[in-house]
């Protein structure tokens, strides 16, 4: 088991299942606890969660949001998570446009989340 991000509000790490095949874990609280089952190629932490392991869509609005890990979307070989089918939906209409707002967003709240 590796840790890949933890930032006191959301932890997330994986471990390989078989081959080929990897468990990504959600930690959102001591209580809530979700997996992601994916299939990637021998480098995982090219599927790394972007966003630190939350809401893609939430991060393109300026916000923050816990994710479920049934929606999901590789895009530019990247993962990104969402809350639920709605914002999946939302955020899927125009990914590109998006995933820029998001990652502008991105740099702001890693500070936001740590209290400082």
């Amino acid at each position: 088991m590796s840790a890949i991000s933890s930032d006191g509000f959301l932890q997330s790490w994986i471990t390989r299942v078989a081959a080929g095949v990897l468990r990504v874990v959600f930690k959102m609280n001591r209580n809530s606890e979700s997996a992601l089952l994916i299939s990637t190629p021998a480098d995982p932490q090219k599927y790394l969660p972007q966003y630190g392991g939350y809401c893609a869509y939430a991060m393109s609005i300026n916000r923050i949001a816990d994710i479920s890990p049934s929606e999901w979307t590789i895009f530019g070989g990247k993962l990104y998570l969402n809350n639920n089918f709605i914002s999946q939906s939302l955020w899927s209409l125009n990914k590109s446009d998006r995933v820029q707002a998001g990652d502008r967003n991105w740099t702001v709240f890693p500070k936001v989340a740590e209290g400082r």
